[in-house]
């Protein structure tokens, strides 16, 4: 002690814990610091999310349902050419816009295509995460966007189908946006400018993909069940001009060529699954069939089976909930949960299944999860340890997707960059001009012309037999018999063969048939075989180079 009885000072540099006892901050500061560190987290969050489903997309390999998606683009973009009135098209025509819109982005119009793809499935990530966040400002929001992300992100569903350039990825973040206007508007119902906005993106997602239409089901029972007695006429009737607007393109270019719109999107379906009938393929074809193909080629994935059954154990909780203690914001669940439903009867539609069918019920099933997280609130911490357990037990199932981003570094080795090194190798062997193949994703990637007839690769080629000549005329398809017609009138500088060798040809047991007329008419014009080789088909591709070319 001091003379005047105070403590004896401390040494001069000397810091000790007790002294943060006298500091104070403002609770503006602590708001405003607790706020940059969820944002920074959240960007995080998406930031890893956007990684990996990138590296994901690059490494998918080629599917040959992406031809008629990308080259029916590049047709509008390059040409001004109409789906449905200048090229056949099998499906609603909203992703092609997109599409022809990208041509400017890169000269890689499948690179192109993908990144999109990636940008929609990252903008669902965000409405997942933002609809979450705003239902519960604090850690139960983000913990519900945050474990609603992870699940989507590592579905096998979402690697297999969300990064390819085909029509999944549009349609979902559509109708989950419709989603989000929809919840929103019911808490403002007399606001009818929310219904007209959420009818218009699910109307643009229908038209993106014709199997949305399911989800209108629980869109309208979400107006019914939700709004007064006297008051639910209105707001159904704004929402279905919402729809129709949304469907406007694709009821112009209906206009446009009837006939066309119609075998495009209906006449087609039902010769494709004559053709495989003809085969005597069996699987998938029947309800049966198709639930034995849910079980053995979707379930089998044991990170799918793990979110399937969670969502499922989550429904019957939320029931068991509603009935003691229903809450207003349980309906929201339900809403989720019933597009879900639909959507999930929508992969039974199409006849074959196939496995991208099922994704589009997934990010509904996410975002139900979420939803039921932020309802149970701050309490309920065993749900929310379950919650996590999840989220561990998914990425370790599917620690590969985490590895794989490691290719976002090795740019020649991405799918896209492969098939527009083999675009480029066959462009300079041909020396430019018109190219015959069922894979026409190669051609254009070499800046090659293409024969709108293929624009859908196999798929019109294969059934185009069912029709007269007239008709495929009508329809503006091609067939064998057409060929020698076809390649007087514009002929071409190569043909490329090899893409459909482990695919089925016209007859039972004729694997890759449907290029042998392309292989028979090339050696009858006297062009000459170069082998190719291409990571991108491991079985090898022949070009066969016009004579004029050669000897040039």
């Amino acid at each position: 002690m001091t003379l005047e009885g105070q403590p004896d000072p401390k040494p001069r540099g000397r810091f000790e814990l007790s002294d943060l006892a006298g500091l104070r901050t403002s609770p503006e500061a602590r708001r405003w610091g607790a706020a940059a560190l969820w944002i920074f987290a959240t960007l995080l969050l998406i930031g890893a999310a956007a990684a990996i489903a990138y590296s994901m997309a690059m490494r998918l390999p080629l599917s040959h349902d992406e031809h008629q998606f990308v080259a029916g683009g590049w047709l509008l973009g390059e040409h001004g050419m109409l789906p449905y009135r200048d090229f056949p098209f099998h499906h609603l025509p909203n992703l092609l816009f997109f599409y022809a819109a990208l041509g400017q982005l890169s000269p890689a119009p499948l690179w192109n295509a993908r990144v999109l793809s990636v940008v929609f499935a990252v903008a669902t990530f965000a409405l997942i995460f933002q609809y979450s966040w705003r239902r519960e400002r604090g850690p139960s929001g983000w913990l519900a966007g945050g474990v609603a992300t992870c699940l989507l992100l590592f579905s096998p569903l979402f690697e297999y189908t969300s990064g390819r350039a085909w029509n999944h990825a549009l349609p979902t973040l559509l109708s989950m946006a419709a989603f989000v206007a929809h919840t929103r508007t019911a808490r403002q119902p007399y606001r009818f400018r929310g219904w007209i906005w959420s009818g218009m993106l699910l109307g643009l997602a229908v038209g993106a993909r014709l199997t949305y239409l399911l989800a209108t089901v629980p869109f309208l029972a979400f107006v019914l069940s939700n709004q007064p007695r006297g008051f639910r006429l209105r707001p159904m009737v704004v929402f279905v001009v919402g729809l129709a607007i949304g469907l406007f393109p694709s009821g112009v270019l209906f206009g446009l060529a009837p006939r066309q719109f119609e075998y495009g999107n209906l006449v087609y379906q039902v010769l494709n699954t004559r053709y495989r009938q003809a085969l005597g393929i069996t699987g998938a074809m029947d309800l049966p069939g198709k639930l034995a193909y849910l079980r053995e080629d979707v379930l089998s994935e044991p990170a799918q089976s793990l979110l399937f059954g969670a969502f499922l154990f989550v429904v019957a909780a939320a029931a068991l909930r509603s009935r003691r203690a229903p809450k207003p914001g349980g309906r929201e669940f339900w809403l989720a949960s019933g597009v879900a439903a639909f959507l999930g009867l929508s992969a039974f539609v199409p006849t074959p299944s196939w496995v991208q069918y099922f994704y589009a019920p997934v990010p509904f099933m996410a975002l139900g999860l979420a939803i039921y997280l932020v309802e149970v609130g701050p309490g309920f911490p065993v749900g929310k340890l379950i919650a996590g357990l999840l989220v561990v037990g998914m990425v370790m199932l599917r620690m590969e997707a985490v590895r794989g981003i490691r290719l976002i570094f090795e740019p020649e080795s991405w799918v896209p960059a492969q098939v527009h090194s083999l675009g480029a190798a066959v462009a300079e062997r041909t020396g430019g001009g018109r190219l015959l193949t069922l894979a026409p994703i190669v051609a254009i990637e070499g800046g090659l012309e293409i024969y709108p007839e293929l624009v859908g690769g196999s798929f019109d080629w294969r059934v185009a037999r069912s029709f007269s000549s007239e008709r495929r005329a009508v329809y503006g398809v091609m067939a064998p018999e057409d060929l020698a017609t076809a390649l007087e009138d514009r002929p071409p500088a190569g043909i490329l063969i090899g893409f459909e060798s482990k695919n089925e040809g016209f007859s039972p047991n004729e694997m890759g048939g449907l290029e042998r007329p392309l292989e028979a008419i090339a050696e009858g014009l006297g062009y000459q075989p170069e082998a190719i080789p291409s990571p991108v088909v491991s079985t090898g591709l022949t070009l066969w180079v016009s004579p004029n070319r050669v000897s040039q």
